[in-house]
C-alpha cells in the first residue's frame, strides 16, 4: 500500500411549510431520508414511538413510510388497525403496494402471516426479508422511512447497516439503569458502522395520574438525558407514561392522531420537530452505494477532491479509483489517499475464514493465493465498508474503512507524502518512472508500476520459468537467480522470488529489464494465455486451488453433519469431486 498527504489532483397542518424538509440528495430513489429507530433492549417500546413519531412528521408536513423490521415478532399492524394474514398486491412492476393508514405508507410481516402464524425463520432469511421491505415495495416519494428495529445487535441491524445507506439512528430507552446501559451498547453498535446518531428519547418517563395530577417517576426519571449528555449526542425528549398510549396501541389507533391535543402527543410533536431539524443539519452523503466491476470499471463510483477538507475525517471515503489493474486507490476526506495491492487486501481479508476471530491469527496461507487474484466487484456496505467478490470465489470479507488504512500497512500523515520505506522509486531512465512497492501481507511479493504500458490486457501470469518460453519480457526476468514467477498487467508487473532471495538485489536489475523492453518496442509477451480465474491454470494448479476452498470454506461447514467433499480427479481443467456423509442440505 502507499499512502499520500492531502489530495489535491393527506392534509397537513397549517404551520407544516415551514418544517418541511429541505430539497437535497436522495438516499435511496424517491426517498430523502431513511431513519432506523432501535435500542438493544426489548420492551422499552420502540414500536410505539416508530408509529407515533412517524404520524409527528406527518403533521410536520412530510411523507412518510414505515418499515416493521422485527420479522419474526411485528407489531406495527396492530398498532395501526392493519389486517394480518392477507398479502399485499403487487404493482405492475411486481414491487410490493404498502398498506396506507391515514396516509402512513407500512409494510410489515405480520401482514403476511396470521397472528396464530410464527415466522420460524434463520437469519439468512430475515435479512432478506428486510431486504425485500425496503427495496422491493412501492414507496413512490417519501420525505421519511422509518425502519422500526428488533432488539439486539444483530443480523437485521447489521444488514440495514450494510446494505441501506442510512440518514441516522435514534436510540429509544427506559429511564432506569438497566435499560440505559442496553440502549448504550446499541449506540455504540451504529456508532461503529459509521451510522450518525440522531438522538436519543426517553420512554414512559413520569407518569401523571389523571384524577390528582400527581406525577411518580415509576421507572425513575431522566436518564435518556443523562446517557445523551454521558455520550455526547443530542437529547430529543421525553415521553411520558401515559395509559392513553397503550390503548391506542392496542386499538390501532396512535395517540398523535386520537388525541393531538394530549401532553404525550405534543411531546411526540416537539420531538419530531427537533428531528426534522436536525436532519437538514446533517453534512451530505459525498458517495453514493455502488456495485463497481473491476475489470471494466463499470460503475465506478467517484472521485471527489471538492469534499477534501484539512479537518476532514481519516475514516471516511471521498472517492475510489482504479488506479491499474493490481491497484486500488481510496481517497480519504482529510487529504489522504492510500494506494492498495489487490492481492494485499485479498490477504488480508478480516472474515472469520481468513482471520481467527477470538485470537485474532491469520489462518489464510498467503501460497494459497495465487498472485492473479483480483476483484471482480467492489460494492459498498452501507457507510462503514466495501465488500470484494474475489476471481476466486471468496466473498465473505467486509473491509472496514476504520481499519482499512492499517490492512496492507502504515497509514502515514500528511507530512510524509509517499515515503513509505516498502516503496521506491527505480532511478532507470528520466522519461520512464517504475515504482517497486514490496507487498506487506507477502514479503516476497513485489509490484513494479511503470509510467507506460508495458503490455496491453491481462493479466498473464508465468508460473514457472518454463512456460515464459516465447514472450521476452518473462524470459528476461526468469534469467535472475530467485525469481518464482512473474504477472503482467497493463502498466504493472508483478514478480514473485524465492525466499533465500534479496529485493535489494533484485528490483534494480527488474527495472532495468522493463525500461529496457519498453525502449526496444518488442511486445512483451508473446504466447501467453490470459489467466482468467481457474481457465489459465494448469490441472494442479486448478486441484490445489479447489482443494484448499474446500478445506478452508465448504468442508468445515458441512463437518458438523458428518459430511466431505473430496476431489476424485481433474482433467483438462475439467474438475470430479465427490461427496460423502451429510445431509440434503449439505448436498
Amino acid at each position: 500500500m502507499q499512502t499520500t498527504g492531502p489530495h489535491h489532483d393527506h392534509d397537513h397542518a397549517p404551520n407544516a411549510s415551514s418544517q418541511q424538509p429541505s430539497a437535497g440528495p436522495e438516499k435511496l430513489p424517491g426517498i430523502r431520508h431513511v431513519i432506523a429507530v432501535g435500542s438493544g433492549k426489548g420492551g422499552v417500546g420502540k414500536s410505539t414511538v416508530s408509529v407515533n413519531l412517524a404520524f409527528a412528521l406527518q403533521q410536520l408536513g412530510g411523507r412518510i413510510g414505515l418499515v416493521d423490521a422485527d420479522v419474526l415478532g411485528p407489531s406495527i399492524p396492530v398498532m395501526l388497525g392493519l389486517s394480518t394474514g392477507q398479502p399485499p398486491a403487487l404493482a405492475g412492476d411486481q414491487k410490493i403496494i404498502p398498506a396506507d393508514r391515514h396516509g402512513l405508507k407500512a409494510i410489515s410481516m405480520g401482514m403476511l402471516t396470521g397472528d396464530d402464524e410464527p415466522a420460524i425463520l434463520r437469519g439468512p432469511m430475515v435479512s432478506k426479508y428486510l431486504q425485500m421491505f425496503i427495496g422491493s415495495v412501492q414507496w413512490g416519494h417519501l420525505d421519511y422511512l422509518i425502519i422500526d428495529l428488533p432488539p439486539g445487535t444483530g443480523d437485521t441491524q447489521l444488514t440495514l447497516a450494510q446494505s441501506v445507506p442510512l440518514s441516522g439512528a435514534v436510540i429509544v430507552t427506559t429511564p432506569q439503569d438497566v435499560s440505559l446501559k442496553i440502549a448504550r451498547r446499541g449506540l455504540r453498535m451504529f456508532e461503529t458502522v459509521h451510522v450518525s446518531i440522531l438522538g436519543i428519547i426517553e420512554n414512559m418517563s413520569t407518569f401523571t395520574c389523571p384524577h390528582c395530577g400527581k406525577g411518580t417517576d415509576v421507572f425513575r426519571r431522566g436518564g435518556g438525558e443523562r446517557l445523551s449528555r454521558q455520550l455526547g449526542v443530542p437529547f430529543l425528549g421525553a415521553i411520558p407514561l401515559d395509559a392513553d398510549i397503550v390503548t391506542g396501541g392496542d386499538e390501532g389507533r396512535p395517540i398523535v392522531l386520537e388525541k393531538p391535543t394530549s401532553f404525550a402527543a405534543q411531546a411526540y410533536l416537539a420531538i419530531a420537530t427537533e428531528l426534522a431539524g436536525r436532519l437538514q443539519g446533517l453534512p451530505t452523503t459525498v458517495l453514493k452505494p455502488f456495485a463497481w466491476t473491476w475489470e471494466t470499471n463499470e460503475g465506478e463510483p467517484a472521485w471527489v477532491e471538492s469534499a477534501v477538507r484539512p479537518t476532514g475525517s481519516q475514516t471516511t471515503p471521498v472517492g475510489f479509483r482504479r488506479r491499474d489493474a493490481r491497484t486500488l486507490s481510496v481517497l480519504w476526506e482529510d487529504g489522504h489517499r492510500d494506494d492498495f495491492d489487490v492481492r494485499d487486501l485479498r490477504l488480508a481479508c478480516p472474515c472469520a475464514r481468513c482471520v481467527e476471530e477470538m485470537s485474532g491469527r491469520p489462518l489464510l496461507d498467503p501460497k494459497s493465493v495465487l498472485p492473479d487474484v483480483a476483484p471482480r466487484t467492489i460494492t459498498s456496505g452501507g457507510n462503514y465498508a466495501i465488500t470484494f467478490g474475489w476471481n476466486d470465489g471468496h466473498s465473505t470479507g467486509i473491509y472496514s474503512f476504520k481499519h482499512l488504512p492499517s490492512t496492507c500497512g502504515p497509514s502515514l500523515s500528511a507530512t510524509q507524502p509517499r515515503s513509505w520505506k516498502m516503496s521506491d522509486v527505480l532511478p532507470v531512465d528520466a522519461t520512464i518512472t517504475i515504482r517497486a512497492e514490496t507487498s506487506v501481507a507477502d514479503p516476497d511479493t513485489c509490484k513494479f508500476t511503470v509510467s507506460r504500458t508495458v503490455h496491453p490486457g491481462g493479466p498473464f501470469f508465468f508460473p514457472a520459468k518454463e512456460l515464459a518460453a516465447g514472450s521476452p519480457l518473462a524470459e528476461r526476468l526468469f534469467a535472475f537467480p530467485g525469481v518464482a514467477h512473474v504477472l503482467v498487467a497493463e502498466n504493472v508487473v508483478t514478480v514473485g522470488k524465492d525466499s533465500g532471495a534479496s529485493w535489494s538485489a533484485l528490483k534494480p536489475g527488474i527495472g532495468t529489464v522493463i525500461r529496457a523492453q519498453l525502449v526496444t518496442g518488442v511486445p512483451a509477451i508473446l504466447e501467453a494465455p490470459r489467466t482468467a480465474g481457474a481457465g489459465g491454470r494448469t490441472d494442479a494448479e486448478v486441484r490445489a486451488v479447489v482443494q484448499e476452498l474446500l478445506d478452508r470454506q465448504v468442508n468445515r461447514s458441512i463437518a458438523a453433519h458428518g459430511g466431505q467433499i473430496s476431489i476424485v480427479d481433474v482433467r483438462d481443467r475439467n474438475l470430479f469431486v465427490a461427496m460423502s456423509g451429510g445431509c440434503q442440505g449439505c448436498a
